[in-house]
């Protein structure tokens, strides 16, 4: 028999979030964060080239950290 596949985000009793994955209740940021940075990589052509650095579409390098403070400055501009 195949497993099925267990959902990130449980609701609960009235309808609070659980993620299961970080053992939390409530909107879990670190999940959310990834979903914003996995975005943040599709929408501008980016894929990993090793450890924590990635090339975007023109062949510039950028690190982790670099993308996460473009996402943080793109939120506040909205």
């Amino acid at each position: 028999m195949t497993e099925k596949i267990k959902p990130t985000v449980n609701w609960g009793a009235n309808n609070v979030a659980w993620c299961r994955e970080h053992d939390k209740h409530g909107v879990c940021h670190k999940c959310e964060a990834k979903k914003a940075f996995d975005a943040f990589l599709e929408e501008n052509g980016m894929f990993p080239i090793g450890g924590d650095l990635f090339e975007d579409a023109g062949g510039h390098v950028w690190h982790e950290s670099n993308i996460e403070d473009e996402i943080k400055h793109q939120k506040k501009g909205k």
